[in-house]
């Protein structure tokens, strides 16, 4: 069971520990950097939508971060080792946003 939360500065702790889990990620390859950067830079567009109480489309970036973390971890010649600890935490933090006011 994921935790809830029943405001944004709890949903903006489990945004912390998305990003947390990003920075910890170990992206392989010439672009490592970029690509990681590029997965907190849709974390960073999440932010502003839980401000603004726009929650569906807060949900949406982060099923976007889920998703490039996948396919960066599945791709033919991975750039991510594993997006299992991202797509945790970002599961988390979708089931709180899921549950805002």
């Amino acid at each position: 069971m994921f935790p809830k939360c029943l405001d944004q500065v709890a949903s903006q702790d489990l945004l912390a520990a998305v990003g947390q889990k990003i920075e910890s990620a170990n992206f392989i390859g010439k672009k490592a950097e970029t690509n990681r950067s590029n997965v907190l830079a849709k974390l960073a567009e999440t932010q502003p939508k839980i401000y603004l109480e726009k929650y569906n489309d807060a949900i949406t970036k982060l099923g976007n971060i889920s998703d490039t973390s996948t396919a960066l971890a599945n791709a033919r010649k991975p750039k991510l080792e594993g997006a299992s600890a991202i797509n945790y935490a970002v599961l988390s933090a979708i089931d709180c946003v899921g549950v805002l006011p």
